[in-house]
Order: C-alpha cells, then sequence, then structure tokens
C-alpha cells in the first residue's frame, strides 16, 4: 500500500507527542512493506528537503523559519508550497492520513484527490489548548490575537472533519469531546477509535538500579518522575504544590520533571518558595535515547494533567518501560489507567488529590512492584505500535475499497 502521511512537524524534526507518534506509526507500516512517505513543513531552513528515516520518505516543504520574525504566517506556506507538492504528486497513493486541520485545505486544493480516500487522525482541539494558553499568559499581550486565531482554526477543523473520508480519534473520550464541539450528527458513520502505538523496543523495562547508575541518580532516594511540556493545561504547578504533603510522609522523594515551555520561570520560583530547590528538579529538554532511561529509574511517572489531555503518548511509553503511571481523571487517562490498576487515578487534578494517591503508592512499594509486570504486558497488548498500524492498514483497505465501487 502507497501510504502518504500529511503533518506540521514529524520526529525527528521537532519533538513532541503527535510527531513522534507518527514517525513511529510510518515506521511500522515501512517495517511491513508499505510505501510511506510523511509530507511535512520544514521548520528549519538547515534541514535538508528530503530525507530517509526508518524506511520512511520524508519530503519537507519550504516554510518560514520558527526564528523569523514572520513566522507566525506559516499557514500561507501551507496553504501554497503544500498544495503545489501535493498537485504534483498525491496522485501516486492510495491513502492520505492527515493529522492536522490545515492541511485539508491543501489536499482539496490539489484537486486531484476526489477519489483518494483521506482519514483525518483527531487528537485535540487546537482552540482549547489556545484558550488555556491564553488564560495562563503563554501569548502575553497577544493573547485577543491568540484566540481569535483559535477560532479560526476551529473553523477550519470543522471543515477539515467534515470534509474527511473518515476520522480516527484517539480514545472514547475524545470522540464524545469531539462530537461536542462540532456536531455529532456529522461523524456517525465516519468515526474509528484506534490508541496510540509505541516502540516497544525503544520503551522497554530496564533494571533501577541500573538505570540510575545511567543517569547519576541516587539508588536510596525514591523517584517521581514526569515529562510534559511546561505549560499551563499540563498541571505542573499542582504536582509541585503536592510535594510538600508527599514528603512530609516519605522525606527521601524527589520529583524529576522533563520539559520545555514558557511556564519555567514560574515553576522555578514555586520550587524556590516551596523550599524544594533540593526535592525538585527541572531537566529541561531530555533527549529521547534518554528518556526510557528516565522512565525506567524511576519509582512512579505523575501525568497531573489539569485541562485538554488527549491520548497521552508519555503515559503509554512509561507503562512500555514497566513503571506505573499516577495520572488525573481528565480525556483518555482513565482509558488507559483504569484496566490495569483503578486506584493510579486521582480523585482530581488539586494538589491535595495528587499527593493522597502518590503517597498511597508510596506507602505500598511491592504493590508498585508487583504493578510493573501488569505496565508493560498492558503496552504489549493494547499499545504495540505494530498492531495499530495493522489495524489501520485494516480501515484503509476498507476505504480504498469502498472508493474504488461504483456509485
Amino acid at each position: 500500500m502507497r501510504i502518504l502521511t500529511v503533518t506540521d512537524e514529524i520526529y525527528p524534526d521537532a519533538i513532541g507527542g503527535v510527531g513522534k507518534s507518527l514517525m513511529t506509526l510510518a515506521a511500522a507500516w515501512a517495517a511491513q512493506g508499505h510505501q510511506v512517505t510523511a509530507l511535512v513543513r520544514r521548520i528549519d531552513p538547515e534541514l535538508p528537503p528530503q530525507a530517509q528515516i526508518s524506511g520512511v520518505q520524508i519530503v519537507r516543504f519550504s516554510s518560514i523559519p520558527r526564528n523569523h520574525p514572520l513566522y507566525r504566517l506559516y499557514p500561507l506556506a501551507v496553504l501554497w508550497n503544500a498544495a503545489r507538492w501535493l498537485y504534483q504528486h498525491i496522485g501516486s497513493y492510495d491513502v492520505v492520513f492527515m493529522n492536522n486541520g490545515l492541511y485539508m485545505i491543501p489536499i482539496r486544493l490539489a484537486r486531484r484527490c476526489n477519489s483518494i480516500p483521506v482519514v483525518y487522525n483527531y487528537h485535540a482541539s487546537l482552540m482549547q489548548e489556545i484558550e488555556i494558553g491564553a488564560h495562563r499568559g503563554q501569548y502575553g499581550s497577544l493573547s485577543q490575537i491568540a484566540l481569535m486565531v483559535g477560532r479560526a482554526f476551529h473553523m477550519v477543523e470543522n471543515w477539515a472533519l467534515r470534509n474527511s473520508t473518515h476520522i480516527v480519534v484517539d480514545g472514547h473520550r475524545l470522540l464524545n469531546d469531539m462530537r461536542s464541539l462540532h456536531g455529532r450528527a456529522c461523524f456517525d458513520g465516519k468515526s474509528s477509535v484506534v490508541d496510540l502505538g509505541v516502540d516497544l523496543k525503544r520503551y522497554e523495562p530496564l533494571d533501577r538500579s541500573t538505570a540510575r547508575e545511567k543517569l547519576g541518580l541516587p539508588t536510596d532516594r525514591t523517584v517521581i518522575f514526569t515529562a510534559r511540556r511546561l505549560v499551563g493545561r499540563v498541571g505542573l504547578e499542582n504536582l509541585i504544590s503536592a510535594m510538600p504533603g508527599v514528603r512530609a510522609r516519605h522525606p527521601a522523594t524527589v520529583l524529576l520533571i522533563a520539559g520545555k515551555g514558557f511556564l519555567r520561570p514560574k515553576l522555578e520560583a514555586q520550587i524556590e518558595g516551596l523550599g524544594l530547590t533540593e526535592s525538585v528538579k527541572l531537566l529541561g529538554f531530555v533527549e529521547e535515547e534518554t528518556l526510557p532511561v528516565y522512565m525506567a529509574a524511576s519509582d512512579l511517572f505523575a501525568l497531573p494533567t489539569e485541562f485538554l489531555e488527549g491520548f497521552g503518548l508519555a503515559t503509554i511509553e512509561a507503562l512500555a518501560c514497566g513503571v506505573p503511571v499516577v495520572g488525573t481523571p481528565v480525556g483518555t487517562t482513565p482509558e488507559i489507567l483504569t484496566p490495569i490498576e483503578p486506584k493510579l487515578i486521582t480523585r482530581d487534578s488539586s494538589p491535595s488529590s495528587l499527593a493522597e494517591t502518590l503517597i498511597y503508592w508510596l506507602n505500598r512499594p511491592r504493590e508498585i512492584d508487583k504493578l510493573r509486570q501488569a505496565c508493560r504486558q498492558a503496552a504489549e497488548t493494547r499499545y504495540n505500535a505494530d498492531h495499530i498500524a495493522s489495524q489501520l492498514v485494516m480501515l484503509f483497505s476498507d476505504l480504498i475499497e469502498k472508493s474504488k465501487a461504483p456509485s
């Protein structure tokens, strides 16, 4: 099968859940013998126009660099440069797998794809994410403009959903949210819930002491780890606020936070104000190769999301490393964790609730150890990227057959 994936960013060009999960999926398709091309925005002018990565042909169309004053106008490059490439090449593919609603515009402008199935992988509402960021000060004096852009993206997203052949959604909760935001009747009969997949060879259990030795972490302390963008919706302020209560019961506990984002100065001030400088560490950006080692070195992984959690890729990556995840009841997190152990879900996203659940599990180290095998087993049976790739190929095949049937 000839699969064209169209998205804004992909790993390793950029580090993010959507781009990373797509690259894992595309590599699995390529390993299964499919011809896979990824059309992406060239976010760094030093990146070559084309590359072959893990059997996937990466095609990067010209765009405005991130450090350019006019970067925010990059959608114009999407509309023009992506459309030009699609017009020339889209007819060479059997199916289009799209991860960003904006790209439906150049796909339709190409005009050659009317009979080619276009599958939209819906991850979350961009409008809602922008609204939360604006509320938390992410855009500063440009907040009102950001909100207007968010509403415009919402309209484009709605149009893209309506014009797609099929919609793939990462979880039942997200499916309900999508229907609530965009109108339920438009999507009945053309949507499927398909989980994200994880590379089980990259993310695998390691001996905890060995992992800590590699990272230079103490072996006599309890480690809680999280990997999150430092943005408003992910609840890191609440997790840090929970730590004094956790440390009151378990003084040897340390919290390690991997990630970068606009909230870092605020989090640094919060850590200092709470007197946690020796027990809460902001690691900054952690390389992809090192991330599984940090997970394996941890006693628990924390997912303190406050708002808008789609399908938490970091959650299933931690599970694949055999690490229990304590998560808030936001988004698809309960769908992932409840079948493993319902008590991994907090009552809510408040600091007191996070502290309560973390303390519950830190009081039970033997039960944590017993959970490790169940976590890995869940990753192997439910989130194996090879299985997810095969599931989507079956969907594509059905859509392709229907597109060829006489109307």
